[in-house]
């Protein structure tokens, strides 16, 4: 996903529930952080390719990804890496299809307002929905996020700690109302849903 705050957030929830370290909320951020170091999106979020109604996806295998993960990396890294990928899989699988309906000649319809755009369009107004989101994100999911980019800052390599000042960048938290493709009902169900899956996985891997 675009916002590393919408990671943040809902591993955030799990970890208080789970009673795990930061390492956890570091492993949820990993996958983009060695993405944005690489290039290599395709190894780093484990993706394979599938077809559907919606057009070709390339989408993460959370079963692969639990098998090849290296047994060297911390146990809560490993399982907060896990959990990016079950966020991953569950927006751009279910969530994205919902925000807007593909079109004749590379066009997209927003489910929102009907409205016609190019696919240009929708990638530069769905990224500007990112920005708006981390305040948001902040509130809904009750974090210390201060405090948290404390605690990641001991974990994180300089050039990982740069990468995620660049991109938690707040603006308004009511901005969140004047989002373009990203509903803010349909986020709050994407939270909701998310957290529920990554508890249900990261409980079974604890042994639980």
């Amino acid at each position: 996903m675009g916002s590393y705050l919408m990671h943040i957030g809902i591993t955030e929830k799990v970890r208080r529930k789970l009673k795990l370290s930061t390492k956890f909320i570091y492993g949820s951020i990993l996958p983009d952080l060695v993405k944005m170091e690489t290039g290599d999106r395709e190894g780093t979020h484990f993706l394979k390719t599938i077809e559907d109604k919606d057009g070709v996806k390339r989408l993460p295998v959370i079963d692969d990804a639990i098998a090849m993960l290296s047994s060297d990396i911390d146990k809560e890294v490993r399982l907060g890496y896990i959990a990016h990928l079950i966020e991953d899989l569950l927006w751009f699988e279910k969530y994205i299809p919902s925000f807007a309906t593909k079109l004749e000649e590379g066009k997209k319809q927003y489910l929102a307002d009907n409205s016609v755009h190019s696919a240009e369009e929708f990638s530069k107004d769905i990224y500007e929905d990112y920005s708006k989101i981390n305040s948001y994100m902040v509130k809904r999911c009750e974090l210390d996020y201060e405090k948290i980019k404390e605690q990641l800052k001991e974990i994180m390599t300089d050039k990982e700690y740069e990468f995620l000042e660049k991109n938690d960048i707040m603006r308004d938290v009511n901005e969140i109302d004047t989002t373009k493709v990203i509903p803010k009902d349909k986020l709050n169900e994407y939270i909701e849903e998310a957290e529920e899956k990554v508890e249900v996985v990261i409980k079974e891997l604890l042994g639980e």
